[in-house]
C-alpha cells in the first residue's frame, strides 16, 4: 500500500472516530438530562406529599427521606457518568480499531468501510 493511500485511510478513520465521540457525548448528555429530570420530578412529588403531612414530625421525616433520596440519586448519577464515560471511550476505541482493521484487509469493499457509523444508529 502506498503512503498516500494509508494517509487517506487514516484520515477517514480519524473522522469516523471523531463522529463516534460526538455521538457518544450527545447520548451521554441526553441520559444525564433524563436522570436530572426524573430526580427533580421525584423530589417535587414527595415535597408535595410532605407538605400535606399534618404533624411536624411527619414533615421532618419526609424531608429527611427526600434529602436521602436526592443524595442517593446524585451519587448514583455521578457513578453512572463515570461508568458511561468509560464505556463510551471503550466503545469508540473498539469501533475505531475495527474500522482500521477493516480498512487494512484487502478483501473489504469501499461500502463496508463505513459500517461502523451505521452500527451507531
Amino acid at each position: 500500500m502506498e503512503a498516500a493511500s494509508l494517509r487517506k485511510m487514516e484520515e477517514k478513520d480519524r473522522e469516523t472516530t471523531e463522529k463516534l465521540v460526538e455521538i457518544a457525548a450527545a447520548e451521554h448528555l441526553a441520559a444525564d438530562e433524563r436522570v436530572h429530570k426524573i430526580a427533580t420530578e421525584y423530589a417535587t412529588r414527595y415535597r408535595v406529599a410532605a407538605g400535606r403531612a399534618t404533624a411536624a414530625a411527619e414533615r421532618k421525616a419526609a424531608d429527611a427521606a427526600i434529602r436521602m433520596f436526592a443524595d442517593m440519586l446524585g451519587e448514583l448519577d455521578g457513578l453512572a457518568q463515570i461508568y458511561a464515560a468509560e464505556a463510551d471511550r471503550r466503545r469508540v476505541a473498539g469501533l475505531a480499531c475495527e474500522a482500521v482493521y477493516d480498512d487494512l484487509r484487502p478483501d473489504q469493499s469501499q461500502n463496508q468501510q463505513h459500517n461502523v457509523l451505521q452500527m451507531m444508529h
